[in-house]
């Protein structure tokens, strides 16, 4: 009777264990699924960033595209406008040729269709009641052919000396004023892309300055504060080498243990640089928290004290990330929440070991 009843206990215990157990596996799925919601969300946010500065590049590429196209087209504008001012000062000469030579206004002519050139009638065909040409008028004085053939002469010289005569100028000009006229446009285009662009410039600069500058204060006040915890003391900062120009500026690490006033880090020891480097990437991760951090050998040059400064820092982040620590110092092993390793328990034959010491050490306390 005790031996069933005490199975019976056993079996409750079991049948409890095994809904504690559901429950723990439920909340660790939450867990996990909200841990890969974070990353995801990181992604995205990394992604956007991504974005943006490939934004920034193509706008500014664009921006030089912008600038040489807008000096060609003001080059070809400026030849379109010379060709104009030589026809039309070629038009204005045939225009004065043709009021000199024939005695006709051509914008008279244009408007009016019914003018004509006076034709000169020919030598033996007489006009309507006309006399003959060549025929003296009554009371004309008597013209001189060899005075006629001297005024031929001239003028076929004249002639000669104007050379061709484009009659496709007027069209030509027409064609000249519209594609001056497209080009202007084009130009106004181009010019208030410019605009868009150069605002879309500083508006990205401005909001990657502000953002840039809130995250390093952060940062700077979360290095100090963890230095100071790390060494006991001391003093460290973080200065920008150019604050006028934050984007492209580097960045001065300054760090002083207590008790040292170094010139340069590096005459600091490899335990101190190694404190240091800690510190400000922890400030970076309180500044910006990570769901999942992987830690190799950062322990490998610091003493069994600073080992556990290292450790307690440690165990405080882990409640907004999860770190997987690559070590070989027993203290670091021992903080842990779980343990995996390889062991050879056969020669030649590796084998995994995970090893919970969180449950471990709760059996122990049992």
């Amino acid at each position: 009777e005790g031996a069933r009843t005490e199975a019976e206990a056993l079996v409750a215990r079991v049948s409890a264990g095994e809904v504690e157990n559901a429950e723990a596996e439920a909340v660790f799925r939450d867990r996990d699924a909200a841990r890969r919601r974070d990353a995801d969300l990181l992604v995205e946010a990394r992604k956007a960033v991504d974005a943006l500065d490939r934004g920034l590049l193509d706008a500014r590429s664009r921006t030089v595209e912008v600038h040489a196209l807008h000096e060609k087209l003001r080059e070809e504008l400026d030849g379109f406008r010379r060709r104009e001012a030589e026809h039309r000062i070629r038009i204005e000469a045939l225009v004065e040729q043709v009021r000199s030579e024939h005695g006709v206004e051509l914008e008279a002519a244009a408007a009016d269709p019914t003018l004509a050139i006076p034709a000169t009638p020919v030598e033996g065909t007489p006009a309507d009641g006309a006399p003959a040409v060549g025929a003296p008028e009554v009371g004309a004085p008597a013209l001189d052919p060899a005075t006629l053939d001297s005024e031929i002469a001239d003028l076929k010289l004249r002639i000669d000396e104007l050379g061709n005569v484009n009659l496709n100028a007027i069209t030509e000009m027409e064609e000249a004023e519209q594609r001056v006229t497209f080009l202007k446009t084009q130009e106004k285009d181009l010019l208030e892309a410019k605009e868009q662009l150069g605002a879309a410039i500083v508006q990205l600069d401005q909001l990657s300055v502000t953002r840039f500058t809130e995250t390093f204060e952060k940062v700077r006040e979360h290095f100090r504060e963890t230095f100071r915890r790390l060494f006991g003391g001391g003093r460290a900062e973080i200065t920008l080498e150019n604050p006028n120009d934050v984007l492209e500026s580097g960045i001065d690490i300054v760090a002083r243990p207590p008790g040292k006033e170094p010139r340069s880090i590096g005459l600091l020891s490899g335990g101190e640089k190694t404190l240091t480097a800690v510190a400000l990437l922890f400030a970076v991760f309180r500044a910006k928290p990570s769901p999942f951090a992987i830690l190799d050998e950062v322990d490998a040059a610091l003493d069994e004290a600073n080992i556990r400064r290292l450790v307690t820092l440690l165990s405080e982040f882990t409640k907004e990330s999860q770190f997987l620590v690559v070590t070989h110092a027993k203290t670091t092993m021992e903080a842990a929440d779980m343990l995996y390793g390889v062991t050879m328990e056969e020669p030649g034959v590796s084998k995994r070991v995970a090893v919970k010491l969180g449950a471990q050490e709760a059996t122990a306390a049992g």
